[in-house]
């Protein structure tokens, strides 16, 4: 059936009626593209464009619940991390760029595994080879050498393990701090990466004061009361790392 319209204010309210409808359904399009586009990120562990995505979403609707509670749970904000390096240069600052990178994609935790040069004492060498052994009830995604301290964590991830540990985020010192750190931030952790590098003891200026047998004894010590267990998945370290974890043992009694 045909239907026709004379012309009139009739029809023309109507029209206006219509590209109304039109706008608001346009709208509501292009801000459920943005909160699918960022359901999709997420899924794939992209949470940088989730938080963008989820934002833009969040703008054209603020009152939207559901929106809002997605950018909560995507609270992975890009590069807001801290990065923990030796104060005796050990560390070359070449590997800056790739901890970054780790976390520009996607990572929460960024831990080294380092091969350890110039380091005199064979009891430190064996010490901190073996720390793992000194401390079963705590475990860190990915790595065997838990006690690095050379790393990147993601604010976040520091801001919620304060939050779930009372306070105290660190109860121990010396290595066993380190190791603690690491292992409270990768609970929080959705991902866990593991990057291989190169610790240098013979660029310090002044003999380390560490006593071998007295950080075993420490590491055992508390190794018996802290039990910190780690379950997201890690990726594997940058090419070169040690083979095995009995080679590694190896070389540190050589």
């Amino acid at each position: 059936m045909l239907s026709l319209l004379h012309p009139g204010t009739e029809p023309r309210r109507h029209g206006i009626a219509a590209l109304f409808a039109l706008c608001l359904v346009t709208a509501g399009c292009a801000a459920s593209g943005a909160f699918h586009r960022g359901d999709s990120a997420e899924r794939r562990q992209d949470y940088d464009l989730a938080v963008v995505e989820y934002s833009k979403a969040l703008r054209e609707h603020p009152d939207d619940a559901n929106t809002r509670a997605a950018l909560e749970r995507s609270d992975r904000p890009k590069r807001d991390a801290a990065i923990l390096l030796h104060a005796d240069f050990a560390h070359s600052p070449e590997c800056l760029p790739e901890l970054v990178r780790r976390l520009d994609s996607g990572a929460d935790v960024v831990v080294t595994r380092a091969t350890v040069q110039g380091e005199p004492s064979r009891g430190r060498r064996m010490v901190r080879k073996a720390a793992r052994f000194l401390l079963p009830g705590l475990s860190i995604p990915g790595t065997t050498d838990v006690v690095s301290g050379c790393g990147a964590i993601r604010l976040i991830c520091l801001r919620n393990a304060i939050r779930t540990s009372g306070g105290s985020l660190i109860t121990t010192d010396g290595w066993t701090a380190n190791a603690e750190l690491f292992a409270r931030a990768a609970q929080q952790a959705r991902r866990v990466d593991v990057v291989q590098t190169v610790e240098r003891h013979d660029l310090r200026e002044r003999p380390s004061r560490v006593d071998p047998w007295g950080y075993a004894k420490e590491l055992w010590r508390n190794g018996r009361r802290l039990r910190i267990r780690s379950g997201p998945r890690a990726e594997p370290p940058s090419a070169g790392g040690p083979t095995s974890e009995s080679n590694e043992l190896q070389e540190a009694t050589s």
